[in-house]
């Protein structure tokens, strides 16, 4: 179970997508500091923070660290930390190097993409294993997918397709979006876009709740599995994005 709970938490953390058509740089949203609890069986199992922080370059981090709490933490002290050194050029976002590090498992992984744009090509060591990936001119690595996401929304909307860099290979995602409806949590309640993904012979699904007011992050994501178990990562406190610190 407790394997299952870290791989939820990787990918409640990684489900958005990097869409075929962006917009332009001033629709990067502002440096903020997100913090969310991850729940199963109505247990607070997690916790994540993600940061976004412009650099003195003009460069961006795009920065989480994930670790287990309460009862999960007695049995296992797993911390994730995964950072996105990136720039806005023209209306895309170009990742630069993505760094992931899993430790506190019985073996640690971690992982280091390197990207070369000039020859579309992306450089991957995945716990020691070296890999050369083709990348198109619009791929982002598996975590500023959420914040290229946030750009969207806040602008032209989603694409109809969303091409990604996950495990060594390019990856197609697509979401379905409803309406806005209000939803509850930790850090207040949110009017939010509902979008949905579901994948081709699985039951697997996540959907995901962004709010305008914040930009479109994500503020709620459940994941179920194939098996009907469910996992919900929920917003307990925000900084920046226009909000105050919540206590």
């Amino acid at each position: 179970m407790l394997r299952m709970l870290m791989k939820a938490i990787v990918s409640l953390m990684l489900i958005t997508a990097m869409p075929s058509i962006s917009l332009a740089a001033d629709s990067m949203p502002p440096a903020f500091t997100a913090t969310y609890q991850l729940n199963k069986f109505g247990l607070n199992a997690a916790q994540a923070k993600i940061m976004l922080q412009r650099s003195e370059n003009g460069t961006w981090i795009y920065k989480s660290q994930t670790h287990t709490k309460g009862l999960v933490a007695l049995f296992r002290d797993d911390e994730i930390i995964e950072s996105t050194t990136l720039r806005v050029e023209g209306q895309m976002i170009k990742p630069i190097l993505y760094v992931y590090q899993h430790k506190g498992s019985k073996k640690n992984r971690d992982q280091r993409i390197n990207f070369d744009w000039n020859n579309l090509q992306a450089k991957s060591m995945v716990s020691g294993h070296p890999s050369r990936i083709r990348i198109l001119n619009n791929t982002v690595d598996n975590f500023s997918l959420q914040l290229q996401m946030m750009m969207d929304l806040s602008g032209k909307g989603l694409a109809d397709s969303y091409s990604i860099l996950k495990k060594g290979e390019l990856e197609e995602y697509r979401f379905q979006q409803f309406d806005e409806e209000l939803i509850p949590t930790p850090a207040g309640d949110f009017q939010a876009i509902r979008l949905l993904r579901e994948r081709e012979n699985s039951k697997r699904k996540t959907i995901m709740w962004t709010a305008g007011e914040l930009h479109h992050l994500p503020i709620k994501i459940t994941h179920i599995e194939d098996d009907g178990t469910e996992f919900t990562l929920l917003l307990s406190n925000i900084q920046g994005l226009n909000q105050q610190q919540n206590d």
